[in-house]
């Protein structure tokens, strides 16, 4: 069950392994970072290139307006898929912190996904 299409701050994304860690597909993420090069912004913002994450804690009633509301404060999303748009959004703007950059997100309901 999805629990909402939300703007996501990278400081509150989890993922699987260490923060640290690079993604081992550098070529995907080259290709983005081209991509994103080229067309001079990060364009890959609409609900079909998302990312998908599963939320680590119940977030209330689902946001008004799709990929425009942000994540509610304090909350925490486990990342699915994306970590190649991650990497390459990160390698594209170095200068801003996780906290400064965001992505839209397909959040899924803890408690239906982790059930299974």
């Amino acid at each position: 069950k999805i629990a909402g299409y939300y703007q996501v701050r990278f400081d509150q994304i989890d993922t699987q392994y260490d923060q640290a860690r690079e993604v081992s597909d550098m070529l995907g993420v080259n290709n983005l970072l081209a991509r994103f090069q080229h067309d001079g912004a990060m364009f890959y913002t609409g609900h079909t290139h998302a990312m998908v994450g599963v939320a680590r804690q119940d977030l209330g009633p689902r946001p008004l307006i799709p990929f425009k509301d942000p994540l509610p404060a304090g909350a925490r999303v486990l990342l699915m898929a994306g970590h190649h748009r991650m990497a390459a959004a990160r390698r594209h703007c170095p200068e801003k912190s996780d906290h400064e950059l965001t992505w839209s997100m397909k959040v899924y309901d803890h408690s239906k996904i982790l059930s299974y």
